[in-house]
Order: C-alpha cells, then structure tokens, then sequence
C-alpha cells in the first residue's frame, strides 16, 4: 500500500477538491490518504469531516498551526504503509502516477522513484523533463551526486547533461520507501527550502534512485508562496538552514560548489525579504542574519572570485559588513536583478 500525505492549512474548497479528485481518480486503487489539518480555521475543519465519509481518506487535525514541516511529518509517524508520496493541497497529479511509480519500482527496486513535473504559473506553463529518449533512467553510487548537484543548482552536469533544467527539490511527484524518510523527516524550524534539505537528507541515504521521464504532477506556484513577497518567518529559517549548509560542505567538498550556490540563493531570498522592512529595521535584521558565526564559517569557503559579477558584489558587501551600502543598494532598487533570480 502507499500512504499519500497532505498537509492542509485553510486550503480553498475548489483547490482540495480538484487536488482530492485527481488522487481518487488513481488507475492504482491501493492506497490511502492522510490529511494533516494544520490548525486551519472553522470552515475548512468542517469541510475536511465531510472528506472522512470515504474510506480511502483519513483526516488528523493539529490545534496549532506548525507549518507544513511538522504537518508532513505529522503524516509520516501516524502511516506505516511501504512507500510515501506526499502531495500539496492545491496540486493536481496524473491519473496513472501511482500505477507507473510501482511499475517502475518492481522493475528497479529504487529507493525513490521521481517523476517530472508541470510548474504552472498564471498561464505560464512550464515541463520540467529529463533531456533523454530514455523511459526512465536510474542513478546509484557516485551518480547519486550527479543528482544532489542537479538537486542544489539544477544545472545538471558533464556526466549527466540530461538532468540540466530538471526540477526535483519539491518532494511531490515522487515515490519514497518508508524505511528511508523514516531517519530523515523535515525539519521544523525551516520553512523555505526545506523541501530541499529533506531530498538531500534522502538522496544521501540512498542506494539507488529512478527518474521516470513523464509528466506526473502539475505544481501550481501562486504569489503568496513562502519564497514571494513578505514573508515574516524567513530569517529564522534561513538562520537554521546555515548548519546544514555548513556541515554539508565539510562533510562532501566535492559538493561545494553546488551548496555555494544553494547559500546564495538562500542570501538572496532573504535580501529580497527585507525590502518590506523601514531602514532601521533593515539594518538591525542584517546583522542578525550575517554577523553570526556559521554564516562567516561559510564564507570562508566560498572562493567569491567563481561567482557572478552580482553575487559576488553582494557577498562583498555581507563579508565587509556594509550593511549601510546594501541597505541604499536595496533603497535604490541597484541589485533588484541580481536578487530576484533565484
């Protein structure tokens, strides 16, 4: 059986339901899904109790909302099929996506198997596919770096040229083998990117990973996600996600360049976050963010002379504590280009 996990928090009526329907209409009928309310409000509850009258459903109602980290690993501890899939609330997925999932398993016995994905913008549709004729390829030993490169950079690489553009950080469209995310979970105290540290966490642990070259899940991106706009949480979370940043560049240098460019991405997301800030916050919030010692343990390691003219004049700007620049850089909109491609 698979366990497909939800984690919902004040979803739309239409959104769910389309996301539900999608599942239910699965040609692989083996499976149940688990719903982790996240402390939605009163309206959603009760929609979520008429959800309860099909069998194939089960609902969990946190009473406080604790962020989609904790809500999947809600989900995680309370299910103990085989294998995991996770779903978000407003997604839709193929109708043949868990029936291909095990097809492919049963012939590879891969710790993850991946789908490919459609990133869905307004009108803007986007597939984000391996560059190969091959029906699916599969990635073990060394060649599971390949795919941590691609997981951190999406730029594929020289062994692995097909995984150029091919977005997998999201832990949606993919199949998991539950003794694998059992040691790995979310973390908490991460709200952006976190999809990412958990894939790596994953990826690192596995023997054996399958990307299946078909479209399997449509990704809505919508204005209000945690990486658009004001997002009040995001400097605890990029403070928490320095350690892993630190740890793993000391633990595998063949990735570091890869993970420089994960930090400045993660840099870069919050800078665009403190352009909702008045001055003297601005200031107080950039030291707190660029003064601690991880964040300079890691720069240490960066050679800034292999990155671009923008990061790299952003990273001088943090490495000297010119605060008071940056913050006129920001003012002045200079660096707009530079921080919003991440």
């Amino acid at each position: 059986m698979i366990d497909i996990i939800i984690p919902v928090y004040n979803t739309r009526k239409e959104l769910l339901d389309r996301c539900l329907k999608s599942i239910l209409d699965q040609s692989f009928h083996d499976f149940l899904i688990t719903i982790v309310d996240d402390g939605s409000g009163e309206e959603t509850k009760e929609l979520l109790r008429k959800y309860e009258d099909n069998t194939k459903v089960s609902v969990i109602y946190n009473k406080n909302n604790q962020g989609v980290s904790e809500a999947r690993n809600t989900g995680i501890l309370a299910t103990s099929s085989e294998f995991v899939v996770f779903v978000d609330a407003d997604d839709t997925v193929d109708s043949h996506f868990l029936q291909d999932a095990m097809k492919v398993y049963e012939e590879t016995e891969a710790d993850i198997v991946v789908g490919c994905l459609e990133y869905i913008s307004g009108n803007s549709i986007t597939k984000h596919t391996l560059k190969t004729n091959e029906e699916y390829l599969t990635y073990s030993g060394k060649e599971i770096f390949d795919l941590l490169n691609n997981l951190l950079t999406n730029e594929g690489t020289i062994s692995h040229r097909e995984l150029r553009g091919f977005f997998n950080g999201a832990p949606v469209a993919k199949l998991y083998k539950r003794d694998l995310i059992n040691s790995v979970q979310f973390t908490k105290a991460i709200s952006v990117y976190e999809d990412i540290i958990f894939n790596f966490n994953a990826f690192i642990k596995s023997n054996k990973i399958t990307i299946v070259n078909e479209i399997w899940y449509q990704y809505y991106q919508y204005s209000n996600s945690a990486i658009h706009g004001f997002n009040s949480s995001l400097l605890d979370s990029y403070i928490n996600t320095l350690p892993f940043i630190n740890n793993a560049m000391k633990e595998y240098p063949m990735l570091e360049e890869s993970l420089t460019h994960f930090f400045i991405v993660e840099t870069k997301t919050l800078l665009r976050n403190y352009f909702y800030y008045p001055i003297k916050s601005k200031h107080e919030k950039l030291k707190v963010s660029f003064d601690n010692h991880v964040f300079r343990d890691i720069i240490k390691n960066i050679n800034i002379n292999t990155l671009s003219n923008g990061d790299r004049f952003i990273l001088i700007l943090l490495i000297n504590r010119n605060y008071g620049l940056i913050i006129l850089a920001l003012w002045a909109y200079r660096i707009c280009g530079a921080i919003s491609k991440s």
